[in-house]
């Protein structure tokens, strides 16, 4: 059986897309999983120090370099939740 490329819409590439995730699941003998085992997590960086600079050169320069610190200040999150909605505290990094 042939499928054409024009057949498949948004809606139907994600069931297809699911049904492949649950067969899968159901090879690895987890569909019977606990929800409250399957989590997700996202990390997210936060800049302290987001102070704009300028360089003013001349309009026929080739290329402009200026020296910089790298020493900027940032909070690193990591928050995760699992399936039934229970959140874990977040991690918190400084640097």
């Amino acid at each position: 059986m042939q499928l054409l490329k024009a057949a498949f819409t948004e809606d139907n590439l994600i069931g297809l897309k699911l049904e492949d995730f649950r067969q899968h699941l159901e090879r690895l003998n987890l569909l019977e999983i606990d929800f409250s085992r399957v989590y997700n997590c996202d990390e997210s960086v936060f800049l302290l120090s987001s102070k704009k600079e300028y360089v003013l050169v001349k309009k026929e320069s080739k290329s402009v370099h200026k020296l910089v610190n790298n020493d900027k200040e940032y909070l690193t999150t990591l928050f995760m939740v699992n399936a039934t909605g229970v959140l874990v505290p977040p991690n918190v990094y400084s640097s």
